[in-house]
């Protein structure tokens, strides 16, 4: 019993003193601040999140939706591991699917890979995207027909240009 009380008090000690310098460090930057009128700040907040703030961005989005599909649905299917084990793997996806071709791919993190893939998206015509957004989306509503299609090419390589034509048939 005096060992769980004592470790209760060490317990209580490290989170008295992380609250301690939370404080400290909060006092800081409210002093560094002390121009800032915080009495706005939910105003501000509600101006920002209403969106107009955000008309200056509208140039940065693709007019077409398979390329604003795909910049946020490649990163979520290429770090499935279950999908994708390897960087090989994406980097024949890549350039099998998408005509991608990634230089130097064994020399580059997963990461690395997936964000040049993610930027050479945007720069694909609608033509050459049409297909695989349509398999890509029945892959992620979870569709049992088009993961075990993916799950049955598994063993060997996949030939993602057939998972595709198969997918887009299917749909």
């Amino acid at each position: 019993m005096d060992k769980n009380n004592e470790q209760g008090k060490s317990n209580q000690a490290l989170v008295d003193k992380k609250i301690t310098k939370f404080l400290e460090e909060l006092a800081w930057l409210l002093s560094s601040h002390s121009q800032v009128d915080f009495k706005k700040l939910p105003k501000h907040l509600t101006r920002i999140l209403s969106g107009n703030d955000h008309k200056h961005l509208a140039g940065y989005v693709s007019e077409n939706p398979n390329i604003h599909f795909l910049t946020g649905v490649l990163p979520r299917i290429l770090t499935d591991d279950a999908i994708f084990a390897s960087n090989e793997e994406i980097a024949e996806f890549s350039q099998s699917a998408l005509g991608v071709s990634i230089k130097r791919w064994a020399r580059l993190s997963k990461y690395e890979i997936i964000g040049h893939i993610v930027c050479r998206v945007q720069t694909l015509n609608d033509s050459q995207l049409r297909n695989i957004v349509q398999a890509l989306e029945r892959l992620l509503n979870g569709d049992r027909e088009a993961q075990t299609l993916v799950e049955r090419h598994a063993d060997g390589k996949r030939d993602w240009n057939l998972i595709i034509q198969e997918l887009t048939k299917h749909a």
